[in-house]
């Protein structure tokens, strides 16, 4: 989880955070969203860019079919080396599901709540981004012709829980993490636009709050670069740490 992470504070994989905000933007009311086949190579090819930190290179391709950034989601989920869900909150949620009916719905969804803030940060970040996502997706399924059903039956074995718990809790996602506070990704930019940025005015405490974020992981690389590299004056590679971090 680690790896690719966030420059904003947000502990979760960055591609599938920018795979999340080009579905939103771009496919979540085309009827083939989630559900069009696509190219498998490409997919590869795509994920191969992933790993080479080249994503910036294929954003076009993501944007002009959002089928793709759903193909790169559903992969992540199936190739994960270890659950997004550990065996003991899966327990706990098992032990929610059984003993809270649906139908007090305001005592599950306290419950749910503390049992998914025992997570991981990495791992509760990244099942709250991906359910809140599914949530926005299926609220618009009078659009985009999504059967929920269907859904849920391909999306939960990949998060291990049951079917009635994760349809409950995608349903009632903004309920659920009504404390969390969701924010589109910025991918980098560069150098010139990130140099121009100290000279704007923030348009809101959220933005202030976002870069904010960005200047302290900034630092944070910085002084690790500085502790490698020590009196390193490459103009080259202070450019290429400015552009990572931007």
């Amino acid at each position: 989880m680690a790896s690719f992470s966030c420059n904003d504070g947000v502990k979760m994989p960055a591609p599938i955070r920018i795979c999340i905000d080009i579905i939103e933007q771009k496919g979540i009311d085309s009827e083939t969203i989630y559900r069009k086949s696509i190219n498998k190579s490409v997919v590869e090819s795509i994920c191969e860019a992933i790993n080479n930190d080249k994503l910036e290179s294929r954003l076009d391709e993501l944007n002009a079919e959002p089928n793709f950034a759903c193909a790169i989601i559903k992969k992540f989920l199936r190739e994960l080396k270890m659950p997004l869900i550990n065996d003991e909150i899966l327990n706990q949620f098992d032990k929610c599901d059984s003993s809270i009916s649906d139908k007090e719905v305001s005592a599950k969804i306290d419950h749910l709540k503390r049992i998914i803030n025992k997570l991981p940060i990495a791992n509760r970040d990244t099942f709250t981004y991906l359910v809140m996502h599914f949530h926005r997706v299926l609220h618009k399924s009078d659009v985009n012709k999504i059967e929920v059903g269907l859904f849920i039956q391909k999306f939960h074995p990949m998060f291990r829980i049951r079917d009635r718990l994760f349809k409950f809790m995608i349903i009632y996602a903004d309920v659920l993490f009504s404390d969390y506070r969701f924010k589109r990704y910025r991918t980098k930019t560069t150098t010139e636009e990130a140099i121009s940025r100290f000279s704007m005015q923030p348009d809101s405490i959220e933005d202030l709050e976002q870069e904010i974020s960005k200047q302290e992981a900034y630092l944070a690389k910085l002084h690790t670069r500085i502790a490698n590299e020590e009196h390193s004056v490459d103009k080259t590679a202070q450019e290429q740490l400015c552009d990572e971090l931007w």
